[in-house]
């Protein structure tokens, strides 16, 4: 219920902001429908449920560090498979929240993060963070 609720309420604050794009490329959207719906499903599915099943294995902690690594991750992949380059705002604005994450969690004491080292969970939350694959450009 708390996932359903976090996702509802991001539905609720980002609908507004995409909905004129949305309807302007309704044609596309349609025909992509189930690529997208397979697509949104896999990463939902596969970011929520290896979280869940890490959390078993891992620290809270590490769990927030490893999430902090979607953007860098997003874009390094997005160069490796699109050939697209990330620009210097995207890359500063991961590497900002990756470093604003380890500052928060280690409260300023990077040995308090070193301290707690590295294990299954991490690997399962390592796997949950890496983007669904890249689909056609339609």
């Amino acid at each position: 219920m708390i996932a359903f609720g976090r996702w509802f309420l991001a539905f609720l604050i980002l609908t507004p902001f995409v909905l004129r794009d949305a309807w302007r490329h309704r044609r596309v959207v349609a025909r992509n429908l189930a690529k997208l719906a397979g697509l949104g499903l896999l990463g939902m599915a596969m970011c929520q449920g290896l979280g869940y099943y890490a959390a078993a294995f891992t620290s809270a902690t590490n769990m927030a560090i490893l999430l902090s690594l979607v953007p860098l991750l997003t874009e390094g992949l997005s160069f490796l498979f699109l050939g697209e380059r990330p620009s210097r705002r995207a890359i500063l604005g991961g590497v900002l929240s990756l470093f604003g994450i380890f500052i928060v969690l280690g409260r300023g004491d990077a040995s308090l993060l070193l301290a707690q080292g590295v294990g299954r969970g991490d690997a399962l939350m390592l796997l949950a963070v890496l983007p669904t694959p890249p689909m056609e450009s339609p």
